[in-house]
């Protein structure tokens, strides 16, 4: 603890000595580098020296001396040596623990001591100065004796003010003298005597005599005997007014001059406040107060611009040595004392007319005096207004640059006022601080760099080059605009609406300096009509004309300002956005976004839809394969590693991966299938990752459109050969067979077509709708702006982010994918799910009529052969309804076996599928145990028509009747409820949502859509006769 106690301690003593920091003057600074040090001393990792190598050194110098020929000092080296292996008196020994570092530290001090030679000698005068004695004291009988002046005794009976008398004593007149004038060394020399110079050589007499001499110094210091003087025949207790000391207006008007220019005065004391002992001749008690009050709070109304700058002279001032701390408060103070200097100039001029009595007898008037200096202690009285202010908000810390606000809101205040002078005045002051201030923007606007130790700038952030912020991230992440406490922008308010620009070209110049670009001599191709070969300038002058002195303060500058930036970001702005688009590929990027989640090349769009469809309905466990996705999408659309599949399971079906689940709904399954696109880092400041999701939800609903499309196309409109007994009476009615495959469709099967075609109409029409009036006109509307197309202006990379941004979000809303219009969107989905519910049905009821139509030809089969029954009823058995099925007598078994084939389920062809050059394609070939049409062999042999579980559609909705238990034609008519329930909430929700909406064009192509989706491509009469 005692080693502690005392490391601690001498830890406090180097600090001091080190950085001149006290625990008196800055006690937390103190204790904060007092533990620095002292845990870097405790913790150190520095080896001890060697002190075998130590000694090793000084017997390798002792040879080298005694080779140099220096014997004498080698001898001398080991002569020292020996003495430190001694002990003291005391018998303790010479050495410590610390001599080899001690000796280690001269042998590194040591140059070339073997070779240099007099190092002994210069010891030896040094070791001798330190015991020479001290000169004695210069005293004057020294200098007198020596320069040959006279005695002690005649200089102190001297007495100059009689002139006679000096005359007389050292016989000096000026009329006789034959000395010059000039009484400097150089004509002392000149005179040629050999004399040596006397105090009388230092005797000015400016062309006077001694009595002039001593008449005008008689006559000053009458003229200042009223600053002493005392009240006449004032008694001791009688009233203060009568006695004060009377004085003249002349002595006044000097008095106040001096005061003025912050100097010490007799009528004027401490903070300018008036003595009460004098009074001006020939006034009132009661004027004399209120003129020289008038004047004191003249002066008083100068202090603070006079401690500002730093000129206190006195009047109880304290003098604040410190100078300012930052050069924005630098250039302040040097504007004031500027300022200040030039009306003590012109005080000056004022008491030159006062230092005589003038002869002529004009007249001496204080009035007179300050309404001369009115117009100058009018400025300076608004300057010294704002400073108070300043002075206000320092002691509430504060920003430097609260100055130029202040300075800024006088200056619009004179202007309204119309003071022309003090509009000048404060604006000239103003703008010569500004161009401090425009040091570190234009910086930053011209080169990228930000001053760290600057706190007035609005910009913080690390280097051009940071390596802990990702490339991409370099906009958004490195840099970043201060804020106050509250939210506000750490920046003057009248430049706040420009932060922006500033902030955004700064961050446009690191960006090409990060890219390898110039931006001088990248700027080749730009157009360069916004821009100046020179900096405007920003002076009094020149943003405020005369001519332009009706235009408010405010917008002359905010102009000018404008056009100071507009020189610096348009150039800035144009090459990033053109190295962006050209060089680092953002159309390229643009078009490859919108071909593939878009889906522009439709081409492409089909192959990979085609193949995720046919996966899906052949049942094939790996269906949703990544790897698999991947390498189908970029097949597809020929992309490189660009391109890529993601898989999404947050919110979704837990078993959406299943193909039983998958293929029962569009919502999960489909909605998993997420297409990435990896951008170049110069592309991802424009595109962000998080814009990608947006396109992604774009790029699934266009999926579920071309899913239930291709459901709806999958099946030809043929005579599947089934009657109904309507159909069976038209022939018996003499119709004749070859009219039957001619006959308007009805019952289920008009039903089931009627569905059909409502569906087909809508899908064609959400596809028509997205395709030309949501995602065209967003496109064009992007490359417009975005990339500089048909002459449209030139966008710093904030605008280029916001147009892009909000081109994702109204593509997103006007698709009814916005978080607002979720309803909509889900009606949607159901409406497509509806398409999958009725194939499933038609399905079902196909594969039903076929294993009825397979028993009634097995049957009919073995009754031919066993019984004899009339020819024109062999195929036909009866029914419930005392009817017969089966072959009518007018049809053999080529009609039976033409009707049994167009009822069974038909399996698509692969080259329909997949399209004529993907026969062969990845789609892997064990899903031969599944059948295309989504039922495997096994199931469809069952005999109870109950069991058709994998034909099922599973709702979520509580009011949708499941197929398993109810029979074809409640199927279909359930549907149809729910296809105009569905229908009708969409049409309406459009509706209502375009009336709500505040974007008129979102608004009115959802009145559109609603309007199309309407007219659902079947006539309300014949929606009705169902």
């Amino acid at each position: 603890m005692a080693f502690l106690a005392t490391l601690s301690a001498q830890t406090e003593e180097l600090v001091a000595a080190v950085t001149a920091v006290t625990a008196t003057t800055d006690s937390s600074t103190f204790a904060a580098l007092c533990d620095a040090t002292l845990r870097a001393l405790r913790n150190h990792n520095n080896l001890r020296t060697n002190q075998f190598e130590v000694e090793s050194q000084l017997d390798g110098l002792a040879e080298r001396f005694a080779v140099a020929g220096r014997d004498a000092l080698a001898g001398a080296l080991r002569e020292r040596r020996t003495a430190l292996t001694k002990h003291d008196p005391a018998g303790q020994p010479l050495t410590t623990k610390w001599t080899p570092e001690v000796l280690h530290f001269l042998l590194e001090l040591s140059d070339r001591p073997a070779t240099r030679t007099g190092l002994l000698d210069d010891l030896d005068a040094l070791i001798a100065s330190r015991h020479m004695p001290e000169p004695p004291p210069l005293r004057w009988e020294d200098i007198m004796r020596e320069d040959g002046w006279v005695s002690e005794a005649d200089v102190e009976e001297d007495d100059y003010d009689d002139d006679d008398d000096y005359v007389d004593r050292y016989g000096y007149d000026d009329d006789e003298s034959g000395h010059d004038d000039d009484t400097t060394m150089s004509s002392v020399e000149a005179d040629g005597h050999g004399q040596a110079r006397t105090y009388r050589d230092l005797i000015a007499t400016d062309g006077h005599t001694r009595g002039e001499l001593a008449t005008l110094l008689t006559s000053i210091r009458e003229s200042q005997s009223w600053r002493t003087a005392r009240p006449p025949n004032a008694a001791p207790g009688e009233d203060a007014p009568n006695n004060r000391v009377l004085v003249s207006e002349l002595q006044i008007v000097r008095d106040t001059l001096f005061m003025l220019q912050g100097l010490d005065t007799t009528l004027f004391g401490r903070d300018c406040v008036l003595v009460d002992r004098y009074r001006l001749s020939d006034v009132s008690v009661s004027m004399h107060t209120s003129l020289l009050d008038s004047v004191a709070d003249c002066g008083r109304r100068l202090l603070p611009l006079r401690k500002r700058a730093g000129l206190e002279h006195s009047q109880g001032l304290q003098r604040n040595d410190a100078a300012p701390s930052t050069p924005l408060l630098q250039v302040f103070q040097e504007a004031i004392q500027r300022r200040l200097h030039a009306f003590d100039q012109e005080v000056t001029s004022v008491q030159a007319r006062f230092v005589t009595m003038p002869s002529d007898g004009c007249m001496v008037s204080l009035v007179g005096v300050l309404n001369e200096l009115q117009p100058s202690l009018k400025n300076l009285f608004a300057l010294s207004g704002v400073v108070e202010k300043l002075d206000v908000a320092e002691r509430g810390n504060a920003y430097a640059f609260r100055y130029l606000e202040l300075l800024f809101d006088a200056t619009a205040i004179a202007q309204y006022e119309g003071s022309a002078d003090l509009y000048e005045f404060l604006g000239t002051i103003f703008f010569d601080c500004f161009q401090v201030y425009l040091r570190p923007i234009r910086s930053w606007m011209e080169e990228g760099v930000l001053d760290r130790l600057d706190k007035a700038f609005f910009v913080s952030g690390g280097g051009p080059i940071d390596a802990s912020v990702p490339l991409h991230q370099i906009w958004n992440g490195q840099y970043k605009l201060l804020r106050t406490t509250s939210g506000v922008l750490h920046a003057p308010r009248f430049l706040q609406p420009a932060a922006s620009k500033i902030f955004t070209t700064g961050k446009s110049i690191v960006v090409l300096r990060h890219l390898g670009k110039d931006p001088r001599r990248a700027s080749t191709g730009i157009d360069h009509r916004h821009t100046t070969d020179t900096e405007p300038r920003l002076d009094f002058g020149t943003v405020c004309p005369p001519d332009a002195a009706m235009a408010p303060f405010a917008q002359l500058f905010g102009d000018a300002f404008d056009h100071w930036i507009q020189s610096k970001h348009h150039a800035a702005s144009a090459t990033l956005q053109a190295t962006l688009v050209g060089a680092c590929g953002l159309g390229a990027a643009l078009e490859s976004l919108h071909r593939v989640f878009l889906m522009a090349d439709g081409a492409a769009a089909d192959a990979f839809a085609s193949r995720v469809f046919h996966s899906l309905d052949t049942r094939n466990p790996r269906w949703l394969d990544r790897y698999t996705m991947t390498e189908m999408i970029r097949e597809a659309y020929g992309e490189s590693g660009a391109l890529s599949v993601a898989l999404e399971k947050q919110g979704l079906h837990p078993d959406s991966d299943d193909p039983l689940v998958a293929r029962r709904s569009v919502r999960d399954g489909l909605a998993r299938i997420r297409p990435t696109y990896r951008l170049a880092w110069p592309v991802q400041i424009v595109i962000p990752a998080a814009s990608l999701a947006g396109y992604q939800s774009v790029f699934t609903l266009l999926l579920q459109i071309r899913r239930a499309s291709a459901l709806l196309s999958r099946h030809r409109l043929l005579d599947d050969g089934q009657g109904e007994q309507g159909d069976e009476d038209d022939n018996n009615n003499g119709n004749g067979g070859g009219g039957r495959g001619h006959a308007l469709p009805s019952g289920d099967r008009a039903l089931y077509f009627s569905l059909r075609v409502r569906l087909l109409w809508f899908c064609n029409t959400l596809q028509s709708y997205l395709t030309t009036l949501v995602i065209a006109p967003r496109v064009e509307q992007l490359r417009q702006h975005l990339l500089g197309q048909n002459g449209a202006t030139t966008l710093d990379v904030d605008d280029m982010i916001a147009v892009h941004a909000q081109f994702v979000r109204s593509l997103v809303d006007e698709a009814l994918l916005g978080g607002k219009l979720e309803p909509l969107h889900a009606g949607v989905l159901d409406l497509l799910d509806l398409v999958l519910r009725l194939e499933d049905a038609h399905r079902a009821n196909g594969a039903r009529v076929a294993r009825a139509l397979q028993e009634t030809w097995r049957l009919s089969v073995l009754s031919a052969s066993v019984s004899a029954t009339p020819t024109s009823r062999q195929y036909q058995t009866p029914t419930k309804r005392g009817g017969w099925t089966g072959p009518s007598p007018r049809t053999g078994a080529d009609s039976v076996r033409r009707t049994l084939f167009l009822a069974s389920p038909r399996r698509p062809r692969r080259r329909d599928v997949l399209g004529d050059d993907n026969v062969d394609g990845d789609v892997d070939d064990d899903d031969d145990d599944y059948d295309d049409d989504g039922y495997d062999d096994e199931a469809e042999g069952q005999n109870n028509d109950n069991d058709e579980n994998d034909d099922s559609y599973e709702t979520k909705n509580a009011t949708k009747t499941n197929t398993q238990e109810m029979d074809y034609s409640s199927s279909l008519r359930a549907i149809r409820s729910d296809l105009d329930n569905t229908l009708r909430f969409v049409t309406s929700g459009l509706r209502g949502v375009a009336r709500a909406s505040r974007d008129a064009t979102a608004a009115a192509k959802w009145d559109m859509l609603a309007e199309m989706l309407g007219d659902d491509g079947s006539g309300r009469s014949e929606r009705s006769r169902w």
